[in-house]
């Protein structure tokens, strides 16, 4: 009971779970990060949609809902492609490369939802924090031999070598276009 008085009285609430982030934000107490950023972070098909209505550049995406939609896939995209689970894919689980017809399939029986996008090249992309509007940290994150994905919890490693301000300014700019008052922005560099 004391615990849910001090909630009640706080003006703001730091770092709730997701569960209680959207019962603070139905109550009108404030929390850090703002529920607003909660919902987008948390669900890829909102990020992607949010991301094409602010022109913010990001790899080919598109959603397919049920066997009807995705028959179409390739229609979009050819081999090789990315397919993600659409809510909870984070850490690289739920994040696949996909070579052909067959492994293509596969990922189709396990989700009823398919979250694709154009696959791109590349050993390393880089990490940028941002909270309050400010960048309080920045890496790279380079994939493992034999492994797309750069997710330290994949194998992938860290380098700390400097991360140019454009790029720092980039994450910044995105984080606040989207109203994101703490999130990790992912960049990668293609051509």
């Amino acid at each position: 009971e004391k615990a849910m008085d001090l909630i009640r009285r706080a003006d703001t609430i730091y770092y709730p779970s997701h569960f209680y982030a959207a019962l603070f934000d139905t109550m009108g107490k404030k929390t850090f990060p703002n529920y607003h950023t909660y919902k987008c972070v948390m669900d890829k098909i909102k990020q992607s949609a949010l991301f094409q209505l602010l022109e913010i550049s990001h790899p080919k995406t598109r959603v397919f809902y049920g066997k009807t939609q995705q028959k179409k896939i390739l229609n979009h995209f050819g081999f090789p492609l990315v397919a993600k689970i659409a809510k909870g894919s984070s850490m690289g689980r739920g994040v696949f490369l996909i070579n052909d017809q067959q492994e293509l399939d596969r990922y189709l029986e396990g989700t009823h939802v398919a979250y694709i996008q154009e696959y791109i090249p590349m050993e390393r992309d880089c990490r940028v924090v941002v909270a309050g509007g400010k960048v309080i940290h920045a890496y790279w994150r380079n994939a493992p031999d034999g492994d797309f994905r750069t997710n330290f919890s994949t194998g992938g490693t860290i380098s700390f070598e400097p991360i140019s301000e454009r790029i720092q300014q980039f994450a910044v700019d995105i984080a606040q276009k989207c109203r994101f008052d703490d999130v990790g922005i992912d960049i990668c560099q293609s051509g």
